[in-house]
C-alpha cells in the first residue's frame, strides 16, 4: 500500500519537481522509511516473465519504478486495456 501511495504522489507532483527525483534510489532514501513492494515488484517481474505469465499491474509498477515510464501513460494503458476473462487467457497460457 505505501509503494501504491508513493507511486500517486510521482503522479501528482509537476513536471519540474520530478526532473529533480530522477532516480528511484534516491526517493527511497528520501522517504527515510521502508518502502515495501520495490523489491517484490522486481522478483515478481522477473518471474513472469520466466514463467511466461502475463501481469499487466506489475508489468506496469515495474516500467515506473525502474523503467522511468510515465505513471500517467501506465495508469491509463492499464484502464484503456481491453477486457479479458480470466479462463480466456489461462486457456491461451498468458
Amino acid at each position: 500500500m505505501v509503494l501504491l501511495i508513493g507511486v500517486f504522489y510521482l503522479a501528482s507532483i509537476t513536471s519540474t519537481e520530478r526532473e529533480n527525483i530522477s532516480k528511484l534510489e534516491q526517493i527511497l532514501q528520501d522517504m527515510g522509511m521502508v518502502v515495501e513492494g520495490v523489491k517484490t515488484t522486481k522478483a515478481t517481474m522477473e518471474l513472469a516473465q520466466e514463467l511466461h505469465i502475463s501481469m499487466p499491474i506489475t508489468e506496469m509498477m515495474y516500467r515506473v519504478l525502474f523503467e522511468d515510464f510515465p505513471v500517467q501513460q501506465a495508469v491509463s494503458e492499464l484502464m484503456c486495456r481491453n477486457k479479458k476473462s480470466e479462463l480466456e487467457m489461462e486457456m491461451l497460457g498468458v
